[in-house]
């Protein structure tokens, strides 16, 4: 459970950080707005997420694995059709976004998990 409760500030703090930074292509209301757009990508992750990459195997493989990250900016797309208070400017910006999410987000989990004491 603290592994989850982790994951989630850290994905809606990471999304709160890109809204203020670039707000011309990514708009969060409030903080918790950002909180409640983390739990919906986790819930589209967990459910969507691997539908989509199952019929995009083929693909994926030919690209040897780069189209993992259109999938990601397809679930955030999806997020942001769910969540009110979150507008994001575009497919492109949703694949920057993916792509600065899952760096950040993989680095963070580490760092966060080596000084808590749980692998992230």
């Amino acid at each position: 459970m603290k592994h989850l409760i982790i994951n989630l500030l850290i994905t809606a703090a990471i999304l709160w950080g890109l809204a203020m930074k670039f707000p011309e292509y990514l708009s969060i209301d409030t903080f918790v707005t950002g909180i409640v757009a983390a739990a919906v990508l986790a819930i589209i992750n967990s459910l969507v997420r691997p539908i989509v990459k199952l019929f995009t195997l083929p693909i994926n493989f030919f690209s040897l694995g780069s189209f993992g990250l259109v999938v990601n900016a397809l679930m955030l797309m999806l997020m942001d059709y769910f969540v009110d208070g979150l507008a994001m400017g575009g497919p492109f910006y949703g694949f920057i976004t993916a792509a600065v999410l899952s760096v950040v987000l993989s680095f963070l989990s580490g760092i966060v998990g080596r000084v808590v004491g749980i692998v992230v």
